[in-house]
């Protein structure tokens, strides 16, 4: 897919369809290195959480966009942080994701995205 001239400086002027088309400093971008960092070990659960959930408030107010299956695999990460874990570990409930539940599912959820790029 590409850009006319009058689109490549705006941000969200492109749909991504892998993770290896995005750039590392856009909002996307940061979502995906955030869950990068959890997997690794160098953010922990509640700081992944923050920071997943703020690159996605900057991807949507820059009007970044992703299409499926990138897209989807995003959604359900979205969805694990809104419905199954809860950032405050006082908060958390019987019901709701521990924090190496949660490095599990992003671990999933992280294959899913390599696949796009034809990894592993």
């Amino acid at each position: 897919m590409s850009t006319s001239g009058s689109e490549q400086g705006r941000p969200g002027a492109r749909a991504w369809r892998r993770p290896g088309e995005i750039p590392s400093d856009t909002g996307t971008g940061r979502q995906i290195a955030s869950m990068r960092g959890l997997v690794d070990g160098s953010l922990s659960g509640p700081e992944f959480a923050r920071s997943w959930l703020s690159g996605r408030r900057t991807a949507l107010a820059r009007g970044e966009r992703t299409l499926p299956p990138l897209a989807r695999v995003l959604d359900d990460v979205f969805f694990v942080l809104e419905d199954e874990y809860a950032i405050d570990p006082l908060l958390r409930g019987p019901d709701d994701l521990s924090d190496d539940a949660l490095v599990s599912r992003i671990r999933l959820a992280l294959d899913a995205l390599n696949e796009l790029d034809g990894g592993p």
